[in-house]
Order: C-alpha cells, then structure tokens, then sequence
C-alpha cells in the first residue's frame, strides 16, 4: 500500500491538466451551458433543485472576475478546467494507490481523455464540481488511514458533491455499505456519516423552503424531485438499449464524426479506419473490465467491490433515466477508470496493451472532437448565430427548428431573445388539438415578424429517432404540408456534415 503521492507530482499534474484544457477550449457549447451563462450573467435562478449550488457558485464566481470582462461562458469554463484538473489528480492518486505510477499515469490520461471528460472540463455545465467531490470522496476512502475524522470528510464531500448535482447521492449506499464492511458498526456509520449528510440535507432544506411554490410538505417534495415530474426523463422501453449505446458512445468518443457518417452519409476508407479504432478500444476497455471482475473473484477487495458496485449503479439509473446524455454516463466512465486501471495485471504485456490502447484514444479523440471542436467556425451552434444575425432576427421573429440552443446563443452574444418553437417540443394535449394551435401561433408570428424554419424541422432525419417520441414522421409532414409553396430560401447551416436550409416563411392565403 502506498500513502499517496507528493506534493510536486500532485502540482504538476493540475498544471498540465489546466494547461491542456487552456489550450484546446471547447467552442461547441451546447444548450444547458449557453442557459447557465445567460442565468449567471443576468443573475437569474440562482438556485436550481437538480444541481443547488451550481449556479449561485458561477454568479459569484463570474462577479470576482468579471473584471477581466472574459464574459460568464469563458470564467466560468475556466473554472471548470480548474475542478477537471483536480479531479484528474485524485484519480491519479487513487490509481497510484493500489498500482504502479505508470499505469496511474496512463489511467489518468485516458480518463482526461475520454470525450465528455474534456467536454464537461471546457464547458459551462454542473458535473465536474459533483465529480470532483466524489473522487475526494473516495480518495479519504482508499488513499488516507482509516479514522473517524478521514470518514466524516468522505460524507462531508458526498454531502458537497450532492449540491452540485443529486446524482452524487446515489454513491451514499455503496458507501455506508463498504464502511460497514471496514467498521462493523451501525453506530460509527451513523457518527460518521449523520454531520455531513444531515447537513447537506439541511442546505437543501432551508433553500426549497424559500424556493418552493407552497410552504407546505407537497409543494417542498416537488421542488426537491422537480425532474421527477417531467415526463423527458425516467422511462424504460426498447429505445433505452440503443439510447445507452448512443450515450456511451458519446462519453468516450463524443460522437460528431459518428454523426456525420451516419447522419450525412460518409464513407470513405478514413471513416471505416475510424470505426474499427473506436470499436477495437471499446473491446480493450471491455476486455480490461472483465479482468478486473476475475481478478476480484480470484482476490476479493473491498474497494474494489465498491467501485463496481458505483459502476453497476449509475449504470443502472443512466440506463432508465436518461439513456442517451452522456453527463451522467461520465460518473460511471471515470469510476470504471479508477476500476480498470487499480485492477490491471502487473505485466509488462498488459502495459503494453493497455499503451496502445491509451494512444488510440488520445489520437482519434484530439484529431477528430477535441482540435475540431475548438473551433468556433465549426459549431453549428455559432454558425447559427452568424446567420441569425445575418437575417437580422429581433424579439419579434419566430425561429422554427429543433436546435433551440442556438436561440440561446444568439441571445448569449447578441443579447436578442428569438423566440424558437418545433413539434418535439410542443405542450401536451391531443394531437390534433396541439396541432391546429400551433398553425394558429405560426399565423400570429407573420403578423407581428418574420417566421424562419428549418429544413431539418420540415423533414426529420429518420436517424434522430427522439424527434419522433410524440409525433410521427407522417405528422411532421402534413403538419408542414400547408408551407410548402410559400418558403423562400435565406441562408444554411452546416449540420453534422449535412447542409441545412433555413427558410423564410411567406404569408400562407
């Protein structure tokens, strides 16, 4: 067993982690990031039941440096590269615990490089906070001596991670479980664990209170389960296995080249050599996983059974909840990491391996998602936003297209609030009812403004099948039917390799 590692290597570890991620930002931001920017710059919903202290944490973040006048997406990215670099020092800790520093080494590197780790580390976005706190949580479980004082710290961080994202808290019962296990007392479990989980749940408390619609038990429960009472998230069907392999496949390898081979139709010989490379790390890392499972079978290990019993868990609960959002995959991503690599064989052959697997990685991610993506001319979210400003779009247009983030980043950098709208995501009701409404909206948009509609909203791709949840393709087209000699083009937007028309409604007779 080793006690950790110094303070030097601990230093240099987040300097170049920071240094990596300064270098090569993320300047594809997506929706949630482009609303938490708007929220902290204007200084609106400052406190949010899903993740508590995410946005009151980035309004005084940006306030201590809005004097460098970066704006509230690049501080409050940075300060996300901050937690990302610290959260890759402590799995390199937890790595180096348990195995050699090289492949601490390289177990950490594929961890930062995993796609949605750099995402989520350049990105305006909730998890890397949560994330951090719950690599500090399990880092005083391994890597500091068992004490009363080490095991309070560990709840005190899940407590914290909580705050940031609920997620963290389905870590709380593996926990309780393995410090049953090493103390065999319910007693100093409750000591331990009761001030930094009371607390927290104290935090939550007193903040619904205040932020609940009704001061009563009913009206606290639903502010605290908000998302539980939307109908987008937690749904078990046939969509959900190719919806985890969608998920997945973004945790690891982000998925826009996926997206335009099979989205606009590439193929070529560099597209086939791409999918084998992604397909022969994806068989590395199963590979890897079920030696570690033999290998716990052979030598049983506490921890161990921890990190796979965290794995199983958020895999289960990404699974139901929200199959195809590689945010929450990302927890379970860097705990099979921790999981992998602490359980790798001690072989010069497994190293070898694991290297070339490693590189892999680093090579398609960087060339194919990272160095893309850190240029802004190739979001389409940003294209968006050129030619809204292009058609001259105001407060009182109407936007018709299922890239709603794009609204949001016009008003991001162009302070102009555009009203967007699509079928996917209409209010509910009967079909037919919702539909005649929404005719009667577009009606009353071309009195006041100019409507503009996507192509991609008049004909859906069969392969982004979540557009279709609701309505059906032949929906979509007799929804639209009536447009149809009364479009004229404007301008177009390149999309996941595909060209995207935008159009500008006429007034329909």
């Amino acid at each position: 067993m080793r006690t950790g590692i110094d303070l030097k290597t601990s230093l240099i570890i987040i300097f170049c982690s920071l240094l990596f991620f300064m270098i090569i930002p993320n300047n594809d931001q997506g929706y949630d990031s482009y609303s938490y920017s708007i929220a902290v710059r204007d200084g609106g919903d400052l406190f949010h039941p899903h993740h508590l202290l995410y946005h009151l944490f980035g309004f005084l973040f940006f306030k201590l440096f809005s004097f460098t006048g970066l704006g509230s997406m690049k501080i409050l990215s940075m300060a996300n590269s901050l937690f990302g670099a610290i959260t890759l020092m402590i799995v390199f800790k937890i790595i180096r615990y348990r195995t050699s520093e090289y492949m601490a080494a390289i177990g950490t590197v594929m961890t930062g490089f995993l796609f949605s780790f750099w995402y989520y580390a350049t990105s305006v976005e909730v998890n890397m906070p949560a994330l951090m706190f719950l690599c500090l949580a399990l880092y005083y479980l391994i890597g500091k001596p068992k004490s009363g004082s080490n095991s309070m710290k560990v709840y005190i961080f899940i407590a914290a991670g909580i705050l940031f994202h609920q997620i963290v808290a389905l870590a709380v019962i593996p926990i309780l479980i393995y410090d049953f296990t090493r103390y065999k007392s319910f007693a100093k479990i409750i000591r331990y664990a009761f001030p930094g989980l009371a607390g927290g749940f104290a935090i939550y408390l007193i903040v619904a209170i205040t932020q609940a619609e009704t001061v009563s038990i009913d009206g606290i429960y639903k502010w605290l389960t908000f998302y539980g009472h939307l109908d987008a998230w937690g749904t078990l069907g046939t969509s959900n296995f190719s919806g985890a392999i969608w998920g997945k496949l973004k945790t690891f390898f982000g998925g826009d080249l996926i997206r335009q081979i099979f989205y606009a139709g590439e193929r070529s010989i560099a597209t086939i050599a791409y999918l084998s490379v992604i397909a022969a790390i994806w068989l590395g890392l199963i590979w890897m996983f079920i030696m570690g499972i033999v290998q716990l079978r052979v030598k049983s290990d506490s921890f161990s059974w921890l990190l796979l019993s965290l794995v199983v868990v958020y895999g289960i609960f990404s699974f139901w909840w929200a199959p195809t959002d590689d945010g929450f995959w990302l927890y379970q991503a860097v705990i099979l990491m921790v999981f992998v690599f602490i359980s790798a064989e001690k072989k010069l052959y497994t190293n070898w391996l694991v290297s070339i697997m490693v590189a892999m990685l680093v090579i398609v991610n960087l060339s194919c998602e990272f160095i893309p993506s850190s240029n802004r001319s190739n979001s389409y979210i940003y294209q968006g936003v050129e030619a809204f400003d292009r058609l001259k779009l105001t407060e009182d247009d109407l936007v018709i297209t299922n890239f709603s983030q794009i609204r949001l980043a016009y008003e991001y950098h162009k302070n102009i609030h555009v009203p967007t709208v699509c079928m996917m995501y209409l209010e509910p009701g009967d079909n037919e009812d919702v539909i005649a409404a929404y005719h009667d909206r577009i009606a009353q948009a071309l009195k006041s403004g100019r409507v503009i509609i996507f192509d991609d909203e008049i004909r859906p791709e069969p392969s982004r099948k979540y557009l279709f949840n609701r309505f059906s393709p032949e929906e979509y087209a007799s929804t639209y039917k009536i447009y149809q000699d009364n479009l004229t083009p404007v301008d177009s937007i390149m999309i996941h390799g595909r060209n995207v028309q935008l159009y500008e409604l006429e007034a329909v007779n």
